[in-house]
């Protein structure tokens, strides 16, 4: 691998990109922001760093920041960061940090982010890594509150293999977290910042203070042992915890060993926080994160191997909801499962003649016990066709009674009914019938993904997330947005959070995010999802109307402004484009009003 150590390149001075006056940039840090003193425009100094040039921040921390930067030389952009001056500022710190770049340049595999180069500038050591931009385990776990357990149980098997990678050419990861698992998309995550911690860990200890985030740090890096693969374990069961749960498994507010210490000598236990979770996955995690490492998984193999059966037992009961809880049960380690291989063989021959007359008689089984059938009911989808047809022309009501009438029949094919629920819970909402909406959304929860084909894990995974983003009854800001892609069924995404903000924030909220939709392209299959777009025009067209309409309601306190206010409703009724969108949301407030009226 190369090791380019070039100097640090800042313009001296650029134009200003609204006047074009001269501006001094000299001495300034990194993307710093300058103001043109001839006309008050702010703006960021243009940086380089060697055959880098910086683009846009995209976040700092303890270690240092980090960027997306274009490769001048490969042509490509990468994410790059650049530690602190005062982590590798020295000589020794440096050679540390490049040994622990090359070894972490050797893991070639999909769940572990790619180092491409490194180097130093003025003391800042930097690496050049594979740009990863759809955010992190931290970003979905703000998003969601809790992750569903078939999403957390796929990430943890594909950081685990990462792990496993790692573990061959000899390196432990010491700050496994939330924030440290991206996303190249929804299906793969990647482990990032491999090593870094090793030198944050000397400067921490000169401080009386341990190097990584207490709520997930092994209780022997407390102690001052020495830690391995196990310790990565713990921080990875903690991280499982914390997205499961919607909380970490410990919360400090001080960094110091003597705090830290105490509140990890309380054992936790995952279902106490998060009942729902399978008893298998409950077992794992409350494993991974044993106190003593000789009680927590002594391999990367026999991790990953509980891991895929808690999450083939969930993909069963998620097929068949109906089921019993099964029992709490002690998943076999390696030894144990060979103790009972010879039992299980003097039962195979009857098993393989039940299972020759099951498969012959598969399709009567799966619709006896509501299984997922290989029949698309295209009645289903053109109601709903007809029904977002209704919505555009602002007839609500027909669009409920539309599919309403469509959801009661008893053999329904996915993801059509899926879709159905969704979208009605959309309309519910629009009509402020939030109980109903929340009913039917309860529904598409609870029900999980209606798939665990690897085609359609994605969209199962949606229903799920939209479902539980919406009953966590929430704001959502724009940034969170940039991991949802514009041209598929994520498209409708941004729709489902623009109504979302619009009602649990304000329309004008509501309307930032509702002119991202319009900003979509989804294409092929997904092109229905722009027959929203005529809508959101129309509700961002009205937006500061209803807002300021929504103030004068709320500061009705006596019977004169509450009969102002029912005059105003009426008044601004005859000026917006959703009017007859909203019939229902006037009418109650102007009932609500009439209260008020003595």
């Amino acid at each position: 691998m190369n090791s380019p150590y070039d100097s640090l390149e800042i313009i001296i001075s650029e134009p200003c990109p609204a006047c074009g006056a001269n501006v001094s940039t000299l001495g300034l840090a990194l993307m710093a922001e300058v103001v043109c003193p001839a006309c008050g425009n702010s703006f960021n100094v243009r940086t380089k760093l060697g055959q880098f040039r910086l683009l846009k921040k995209l976040g700092s921390g303890g270690m240092g920041s980090a960027y997306r930067a274009f490769d001048e030389q490969l042509g490509r952009e990468v994410a790059l960061k650049v530690l602190h001056r005062e982590i590798s500022g020295s000589e020794q710190e440096q050679r540390k940090l490049a040994e622990e770049a090359r070894r972490t340049a050797l893991i070639n595999h999909p769940n572990v982010v790619k180092v491409f180069n490194y180097g130093s500038a003025n003391g800042q050591f930097y690496l050049a890594m594979e740009l990863v931009p759809n955010g992190s385990l931290d970003d979905l776990i703000t998003l969601q509150g809790r992750v569903p357990e078939m999403q957390v149980l796929n990430v943890a098997i594909q950081i685990a293999s990462g792990l496993k990678a790692a573990q061959e050419v000899g390196l432990i990861h010491r700050d496994i977290k939330p924030g440290n698992i991206l996303f190249a998309d929804a299906h793969t995550a990647k482990l990032v910042d491999f090593g870094l911690a090793l030198v944050m860990d000397e400067v921490a200890a000169q401080k009386g203070e341990i190097w990584g985030t207490p709520y997930y740090v092994a209780p022997e890096k407390l102690d001052g042992r020495d830690e391995d693969f196990r310790s990565d374990i713990y921080s990875l069961g903690g991280t499982i915890f914390h997205a499961l749960a919607g909380r970490p498994p410990y919360e400090a507010e001080t960094a110091s060993m003597v705090a830290l210490k105490q509140l990890h000598s309380h054992i936790v236990n995952l279902q106490s926080f998060a009942p729902d979770v399978s008893d298998e996955t409950n077992y794992i995690v409350n494993r991974m994160m044993a106190k003593n490492p000789d009680e927590r998984y002594q391999s990367y193999d026999e991790l990953i191997e509980h891991l895929q059966y808690a999450r083939q037992k969930l993909a069963e009961r998620l097929r068949n909801p109906a089921a019993a809880r099964p029992q709490p049960i002690q998943l076999e380690s390696t030894e144990q499962k060979k103790a009972t291989a010879l039992i299980l063989l003097s039962v195979i021959g009857g098993l393989f003649l039940l299972g020759l007359v099951g498969y012959l008689n598969r399709t009567r089984i799966a619709e006896a016990f509501g299984l997922e059938v290989n029949v698309r009911d295209s009645s289903l989808a053109q109601a709903t066709a007809s029904a977002r047809k209704q919505v555009t022309n602002g007839n609500l009501q027909n669009a409920i009674q539309i599919l309403n009438t469509a959801l009661q029949s008893p053999q329904l094919s996915q993801p059509d009914k899926n879709w159905a629920i969704l979208q009605l819970s959309i309309f519910y909402i629009l009509n402020d019938e939030l109980s109903l909406a929340e009913k039917n959304l309860r529904v598409l929860k609870e029900q999980g993904l209606f798939s665990e084909g690897q085609e359609s894990e994605r969209l199962a995974n949606f229903f799920v997330n939209m479902a539980n983003f919406l009953l966590q009854k929430r704001k959502l800001s724009s940034g969170t947005l940039d991991s949802y892609k514009r041209d598929d069924f994520e498209a409708f995404a941004y729709f489902i959070f623009g109504i979302n903000n619009w009602f649990r924030a304000s329309p004008v909220q509501g309307a930032e995010i509702l002119e991202n939709f319009l900003k979509t392209d989804p294409q092929g299959k997904w092109k229905w999802i722009s027959s929203y777009k005529p809508l959101a025009e129309a509700m961002i067209a009205d937006a500061q109307e209803i807002q300021t309409l929504q103030e004068t309601i709320r500061s009705a306190r006596s019977s004169q402004q509450a009969r102002h206010a029912i005059a105003k409703i009426q008044e601004v009724r005859k000026k917006l484009k959703t009017a007859k969108l909203f019939e229902n949301k006037f009418n109650n407030m102007v009932k609500n009003l009439e209260k008020q009226i003595k």
